[in-house]
């Protein structure tokens, strides 16, 4: 299942964002391990410029999206501890979004 937040970023914010979630490259093995806990193959995540705030766009394949919150919300995984503080200072909670389509083929993602 393709998993997909997107998270409001206030401009005093955005450079702190950009900068911890470009210096994940460098933590590769962290970074595998937490997806491992977590049921994802993969993760990719954007940084949107603003029209009045920055939106911060994370996307993960899951393969289970119920083991991947609970391993997620328990990890005490540096990587995963550091992810928790960027989205608890991107917004007081998810920016609101709609799907306009979704299609899936068996077995494929």
């Amino acid at each position: 299942m393709l998993h997909v937040t997107f998270r409001r970023v206030g401009n005093a914010e955005a450079e702190e964002v950009r900068k911890s979630l470009s210096a994940m490259r460098n933590r590769a093995a962290e970074v595998e391990e937490a997806l491992r806990q977590e049921s994802s193959s993969e993760e990719v995540c954007y940084l949107l410029p603003p029209s009045d705030e920055h939106l911060l766009v994370f996307a993960s394949w899951l393969a289970d999206p119920d083991r991947a919150s609970s391993a997620f919300a328990a990890s005490r995984l540096p990587v995963d501890i550091e992810l928790k503080e960027i989205f608890a200072k991107a917004s007081p909670g998810p920016a609101a979004a709609q799907t306009l389509y979704r299609v899936a083929v068996d077995g494929e993602r």
